[in-house]
């Protein structure tokens, strides 16, 4: 019985590791699938996060259109582990049976990047070659006539009318060719119609949601906007030029060889005055791609969209709407036709208050917390987290307050909830301290 036992967990064993390291690869393709210029094609970076790519996918097949575009996925697996790689592999499968009735994609491609990072959701060097090595093999084995490409991460949600404005933004690309990118969400860190600038966070560059904002949301508006290292051109969902997917194919080149040549994919840090290829040390001195492109093509166009077609993830993603961080503006609910955007205001992104904010204050931080008070005994009672941005304006001037625009009063309560011994029915909620600069006002 013993030694049957033995075989048994053994057998598990074998089939857990062998799981693990096999792929299962139902969906590789390594052939020509289309030569002609004006094929669609949309390319999804993947690592770990499978609930979230499930939504993701989810949201891509509503989406108008989307069945008129080959996918792509090119997926991180670290250290020989398959595990993730099969269970997309498995929501793929599950996506298809589900819509039986419709083809979802033109093709379905997966692929792997060869990983070795050992960190939860790896690093951002190889977040980095996980999105060049899927533009390579995109162009190089697959559509070698391809003239732009559509790429979205694994945890974001999109707009029904996405693929209308990347139409749009095609269209106006190829009558000016010195726009190369647009991207569904950007944010600046200066002054800029489609925001409120009196609550603001651009040191996080975070956008700030409340009624105001809202009310300059504007559908069907598109902008065009340059690169100039004030402006955070956001890589959840964007399209780009031939011409940049060749440049980063060459400039990843020269990286990556760098990383072998020292021997350096474990000693990664991801902080300025670090060890790096002098490649990104003159432009972000960063391994972040997303950093890299806003100073690597620092001049270059792009065309933004005035309202935000793009979203983390509610639930399990990270950044515009995490939990703790109360901001960011909703997915554009009103569907716009591709031959119905307008062009509006042409963006430079000059410095503006900030600047002069961020020299007087060059490390400051809002906290992500509002204080709770007791208002008949003055006993401070605990700590709410709620992401704070600072308030350049005031009354008073350069407090921290609720980045979504709320009065610090609306969350009273919650601190009487989460503090009832403490409160008892008698907390106020208080913004955690303000600076006042009189060469400001």
């Amino acid at each position: 019985m013993k030694i049957f036992s033995l075989f048994l967990l053994i057998f598990i064993f074998v089939n857990i590791v062998k799981s693990n390291t096999t792929p299962k690869s139902l969906f590789k393709n390594e052939e020509i699938i289309d030569s002609s210029e004006d094929v669609k094609v949309i390319l999804i970076m993947t690592f770990k996060r499978m609930n979230d790519f499930s939504k993701c996918l989810d949201s891509i097949i509503s989406a108008n259109h989307s069945n008129e575009y080959h996918l792509v996925l090119t997926q991180s697996v670290s250290m020989n582990d398959y595990n993730e790689y099969n269970q997309l592999e498995d929501i793929l499968n599950e996506k298809i049976n589900q819509n039986q009735n419709q083809k979802l994609f033109k093709s379905i491609t997966h692929i792997e990047t060869e990983s070795s990072s050992k960190q939860p959701y790896g690093n951002a060097y190889f977040a980095f070659k996980n999105l060049v090595h899927g533009m390579k093999f995109t162009v190089e084995k697959l559509f070698p006539n391809l003239q732009s490409l559509i790429i979205f991460e694994e945890d974001v949600e999109i707009s029904k009318d996405v693929f209308e404005f990347f139409e749009a933004s095609k269209s106006i690309m190829k009558k000016d060719k010195s726009i190369k990118f647009a991207t569904t969400a950007f944010f600046l860190h200066t002054t800029h119609p489609q925001y409120n600038w009196l609550l603001d966070k651009p040191l996080k560059r975070k956008s700030i949601r409340n009624e105001n904002s809202l009310s300059l949301l504007v559908p069907n508006q598109l902008n065009k906007v340059t690169f100039n290292g004030e402006i955070e051109f956001k890589v959840l969902s964007w399209l780009l030029d031939r011409s940049i997917i060749n440049q980063l194919i060459l400039d990843f080149n020269i990286i990556e060889n760098w990383v072998i040549e020292n021997k350096f994919e474990d000693k990664i840090e991801n902080k300025p005055n670090t060890n790096k290829p002098e490649l990104l040390k003159n432009n972000c001195d960063c391994w972040n791609h997303d950093r890299y492109l806003e100073l690597r093509f620092k001049g270059l166009k792009f065309i933004g969209s005035q309202s935000p077609r793009c979203n983390h993830i509610p639930v399990g993603g990270f950044g515009l709407s995490s939990v703790l961080d109360d901001y960011g503006f909703p997915v554009n609910q009103d569907y716009i036709k591709s031959n119905q955007f307008v062009m509006g205001d042409e963006i430079n992104g000059e410095k503006s208050v900030w600047g002069i904010v961020k020299e007087f204050l060059p490390k400051f931080e809002c906290p992500s917390r509002i204080n709770c008070y007791n208002n008949q005994t003055n006993q401070y009672c605990g700590t709410l987290k709620v992401s704070t941005c600072l308030n350049i304006w005031g009354p008073p001037p350069l407090q921290c307050v609720p980045c979504s625009g709320r009065k610090t009063s609306t969350l009273d309560p919650q601190c009487n909830q989460e503090f009832s011994s403490c409160c008892k029915e008698n907390c106020n909620a208080h913004n955690p301290f303000f600076i006042s600069i009189p060469s400001l006002h």
